[in-house]
Order: C-alpha cells, then sequence, then structure tokens
C-alpha cells in the first residue's frame, strides 16, 4: 500500500510541473499580447452620414499598405475640405440662429 502512494504523489508531481510549465507559458504569452497592444492606436471615427467616415478608413488603409496614387490624393482631399466646409457651414449658421455668444478672439469676421 505504501508503494502506491509513492507512485501516485509522484504521478501528481510530474502532472503539477506539467501544469506550471503550462502556466508558465500562458504568462509569456499573456505579456506579449499586453506589449502588442500598447502598439497598437484605435481611432473612433464620429460624423454624421456622408461626412467622409469610411473615406478616412479606406485612405488609412491604402496608406499603409500601398500609398495613394497623386489622383486620388487630390480627389480624397478635395473631398475632405468639401465635407469639413459644410461642417463649419453647418455649425456658424447654428451659431448665428440660436445667438450663441461667440468671445471676439475666438470669432473670425470674414
Amino acid at each position: 500500500m505504501g508503494s502506491g502512494l509513492c507512485k501516485s504523489d509522484q504521478i501528481s508531481d510530474e502532472l503539477s510541473d506539467d501544469f506550471k510549465k503550462r502556466n508558465k507559458e500562458i504568462e509569456v504569452e499573456i505579456e506579449k499580447e499586453k506589449i502588442n497592444n500598447k502598439k497598437i492606436i484605435k481611432v473612433l471615427l464620429l460624423g454624421t452620414s456622408d461626412s467622409g467616415k469610411s473615406t478616412i478608413v479606406k485612405q488609412m488603409r491604402i496608406l499603409h499598405k500601398n500609398g495613394f496614387k497623386e489622383s486620388e490624393l487630390i480627389n480624397f482631399r478635395y473631398m475632405i475640405y468639401s465635407n469639413l466646409m459644410v461642417s463649419y457651414h453647418y455649425v456658424a449658421s447654428g451659431i448665428y440662429r440660436l445667438s450663441i455668444y461667440v468671445p471676439t478672439n475666438e470669432s473670425v469676421i470674414l
């Protein structure tokens, strides 16, 4: 009966060592993932429909994979500037209609 217990203890020690080794491997993998995740930059794009959110996503994909052709750069630049100007117009129009006070050092008179 005594020899059976020794065998059982030896097997459980071997299993315990295997579990500890696997646990250490998993912890190393988790640490590597944490380091890799710190390098990832996440961006939240907000805006109304047709404001250029999907255009920006497409640009980022192209820019970081193949780059842009000159004609694409001109086209996308125009679309972004156009969307910005329309957005600025609506903001300015809302400020005017709602009679929102804008300090003189922050207002631009054209």
